[in-house]
């Protein structure tokens, strides 16, 4: 069942995140956080340094709360491994903001070392095809697990994917069952 966890308690929950090293794994899976609730935990992924695993899945972060993890994984310091954001209606509008977060590197090479993105159920179409696969074709992106099950992707999109696929870069699965192709 979905639950609604409402700004405050939110708020509270973020700020005793950023503070505590020994959390390695959160997850979020139906609690509606909307754009707002993103806006929140950009901070928390930005700033964790213990975070290995974030779940924020069917929690209605739409186009706009992408935005939001996108800049939080932009400035993420730690050692964040896996991200899955599946079932959040999210479209291909603000995919261009989650794949320059994932191809960002200070001028020290540093930059988000996202092992594991699962993408499942959110209507990219073809439209989103050109997004999902600039975060493929990027040689900065640390990407090995690529999930985008029921994303709504046909056979134009798969070519699209596929043609951006290198031995270069380090994508090991790519994921894309259940999906019109």
């Amino acid at each position: 069942e979905d639950v609604d966890l409402g700004s405050g308690p939110l708020e509270w929950l973020c700020k005793g995140l950023r503070v505590h090293s020994e959390i390695r794994v959160l997850r979020f899976v139906g609690v509606h956080l909307g754009s707002a609730g993103a806006k929140m935990l950009r901070n928390v992924v930005a700033q964790s340094k213990a975070l290995l695993e974030v779940a924020l899945d069917s929690c209605a972060l739409m186009d706009a709360g992408l935005a939001e993890i996108a800049e939080g994984l932009r400035d993420n310091s730690g050692c964040l491994e896996a991200l899955s954001l599946r079932r959040n209606m999210i479209t291909s509008k603000r995919l261009a903001s989650l794949a320059s977060a994932l191809s960002s590197r200070d001028a020290d090479g540093r930059g988000p070392d996202l092992a594991e993105l699962d993408l499942t159920g959110n209507p990219f179409g073809a439209d989103g095809a050109k997004g999902l696969a600039s975060i493929i074709a990027s040689d900065a992106h640390k990407l090995r697990v690529l999930k985008l099950q029921d994303c709504l992707l046909d056979l134009a999109c798969f070519w699209r994917l596929v043609g951006n696929l290198s031995d270069a870069r380090p994508l090991a699965q790519l994921d894309l069952r259940c999906n019109p192709i």
